[in-house]
């Protein structure tokens, strides 16, 4: 099982890393002084950081939840005044429980998974206030 697993990551974690690479983004991976994340990008002053998770039926939803959690602590570790940073959630597949996208919505976290990385928004702008307002909003998408 432990082989299934890795391998699943790798499979995973490579073809993110490829689809990036097809859109001109170069992934990265944690220098010394940075959190063990999966995978990194830089799009200006934004740094996009990824968690990537295998899955299957017995495991899912203590996959989700770490693989959550991971996501949001790499994100709240490498913001700093000078830069912003947005956290995505990678799969093996896409999961039987979808109420994980609301979920992960919510909390300013993109999950995707491979069939779905060709709609997911890889540069996606980050939240931000809007004028006169306490509220979030996003921008709609390119």
């Amino acid at each position: 099982m432990v082989d299934r697993g890795l391998r699943g990551h790798r499979a995973t974690q490579n073809a993110a890393a490829q689809h990036l690479r097809d859109l001109g983004i170069e992934p990265r991976s944690p220098r010394s002084d940075e959190p063990a994340f999966d995978l990194a990008w830089v799009s200006r002053a934004t740094v996009f950081v990824a968690e990537v998770k295998s899955l299957t039926a017995r495991n899912e939803e203590q996959q989700l939840r770490l693989g959550l959690g991971q996501a949001l602590r790499y994100r709240q570790l490498l913001r700093n005044a000078n830069r912003q940073v947005e956290a995505y959630l990678i799969v093996e597949r896409e999961p039987a429980d979808l109420s994980w996208a609301s979920l992960c919505d919510a909390l300013g976290v993109v999950l995707t998974w491979p069939s779905l990385f060709a709609k997911t928004h890889w540069r996606r702008e980050p939240r931000r206030k809007s004028e006169g307002s306490d509220e979030t909003v996003r921008p709609p998408p390119p």
